[in-house]
């Protein structure tokens, strides 16, 4: 016996159980070589073990969607409608706003003006009227003249929307800061 022949009887049999799933007729090995297919192409085994290949992928692909089907369904099944999910708890909304104006004062004192605008106009939009006038101050020309910040601009409509908004909330500094500028915007 030949080295190729060898090799031809060791594919077949590694083969075998294999093609008992696959070929018709469930036929233990593959079908005997003819004279003149002594050698076998090495192209004819790598079409062979692809379709193997494939045919254990598809299996393997179908048994999957089997077993995870039945889960989904269950999953599904399980998952309560809109209408039935309770609403979210928000975080209480003093601890929060305490947050928002710790974090708003320690940006403003590291000289971080846009930081400290965002943190007061978030604590401002949960109702803060301490938050809006400290929003205000951060557009407010006086006020940034005060602390000394440089590289910011001011925008006086933009103070006088925040003072307005603490006012309305009943801050009284932002009611003294607000007629204070509209008195320095009236010509």
């Amino acid at each position: 016996m030949s080295e190729t022949d060898l090799d031809d009887a060791a594919f077949q049999a590694r083969l075998a159980p294999l093609s008992l799933q696959v070929l018709p007729g469930g036929r233990g090995s593959l079908p005997p070589a003819t004279p003149h297919e002594a050698r076998p192409e090495p192209r004819r085994r790598g079409v062979v073990l692809a379709v193997i290949a494939a045919g254990t992928l598809l299996l393997l692909a179908v048994a999957t969607y089997v077993m995870w089907l039945p889960f989904t369904l269950h999953q599904i099944a399980r998952t309560p409608t809109r209408a039935a999910v309770p609403p979210t708890v928000p975080a209480p909304p003093d601890e929060m706003l305490r947050v928002l104006l710790q974090r708003g004062d320690a940006a403003l004192a590291a000289g971080d003006i846009t930081a400290a605008r965002l943190l007061y106009e978030r604590a401002a939009a949960r109702g803060s009227a301490v938050a809006a006038t400290d929003a205000g101050k951060t557009y407010d020309i006086t006020y940034l003249l005060e602390i000394g910040a440089r590289g910011i601009q001011a925008d006086p409509s933009m103070a006088t929307t925040w003072y307005g908004k603490a006012a309305a909330l009943g801050d009284p500094e932002a009611r003294q800061r607000l007629r204070r500028l509209q008195g320095n915007q009236t010509p």
